[in-house]
């Protein structure tokens, strides 16, 4: 039987107790160093790849939402030109109504070198229709003349050619010959909104949430009695009206010489929905010319006519 010292029990119990308590310690190498720097680094790595590519992925994002802004944008400033274009700017069928009866003949303006009331006409249509022109070609001009004994009819149908409107209106004083010196004091207007109603094309298209034209008629007249006779021509009137494409404006030239009638009371009976412009004039070309300036204003933007 092998004895074991007392020492050497001793330092068994001290190894087997080492053993057990003793906490598990693990050295590293350097080769064990660079591996785990290596696996830190490519950790380190990993992530800031994931970082850029989240921040990538949060700019492709904001990107695509930007482009989605500007497309609305887009869309609205297209929208926005749309109405501007075909609501507001759109083109005016301008009908001229021209009152070709004797009073038309009388030299109103000037003194010494006077011009007749149709003269200065021709003069100022020829400066409204030219300037209206170079604001937007596509506005189109028809001309339809009256007088105390024929009914209205049609002399140049709707052009957007300045020299064909204007040829018509040089024409106009062969519509004067053979009137006699006279005129009538009374003048029924029926007929000529009849035949408005019946020969220009005012309907609104309602299935168009866009204007794609404004009709507009510019009277020009000498003073008489105008009347409506009939129930027909007011409901007429008001339907034309309820378009919202439909204009009337007046020009009255007054002869300080002569009976004088209240025409601007009449038209501004006539003016339901008060965006038409009813105009009277005396003597001055100045004046004439002036109302035909006010007068090339878009009717769906010019201000309304204070009384």
């Amino acid at each position: 039987m092998k004895i074991t010292s007392e020492v050497e029990r001793m330092k068994i119990d001290d190894d087997e107790r080492r053993n057990v308590t003793a906490p598990a310690m693990t050295v590293s190498s350097d080769d064990d160093d660079d591996g785990t720097h290596a696996q830190n680094k490519q950790h380190d790595s990993d992530d800031t790849e994931s970082l850029h590519s989240n921040e990538d992925e949060i700019e492709e994002g904001r990107g695509h939402v930007a482009d989605k802004r500007n497309e609305r944008q887009q869309e609205n400033a297209n929208i926005d030109g749309q109405k501007f274009e075909a609501g507001i700017n759109c083109p005016e069928k301008i009908v001229f109504v021209l009152d070709t009866s004797y009073g038309m003949s009388r030299k109103v303006f000037g003194d010494e070198k006077a011009l007749t009331n149709m003269t200065m006409t021709k003069k100022a249509l020829e400066m409204f229709i030219k300037t209206k022109s170079t604001l937007n070609s596509k506005h189109e001009y028809s001309l339809i003349v009256v007088n105390d004994c024929n009914s209205p009819f049609i002399l140049q149908d709707f052009t957007n050619d300045v020299k064909t409107i204007m040829a018509a209106i040089r024409d106009l004083d062969s519509q004067q010959e053979g009137l006699e010196n006279n005129e009538h004091k009374e003048f029924a207007i029926d007929p000529l909104i009849n035949f408005i109603e019946g020969n220009i094309s005012w309907k609104r298209q309602q299935q168009k949430p866009l204007l794609d034209h404004t009709l507009r008629v510019i009277f020009i007249n000498t003073p008489k009695q105008y009347t409506i006779n009939t129930r027909n021509a007011v409901k007429t009137l008001k339907n034309m009206y309820g378009t919202e494409i439909f204009f009337f404006d007046s020009v009255s030239i007054m002869d300080p010489t002569v009976e004088q009638f209240n025409n601007a009371e009449f038209f501004k009976k006539m003016n339901i929905h008060k965006e038409n412009y009813i105009l009277a004039i005396s003597r001055s070309q100045a004046e004439f010319f002036n109302c035909m300036s006010r007068m090339l204003a878009h009717p769906m933007q010019r201000a309304k006519l204070r009384s």
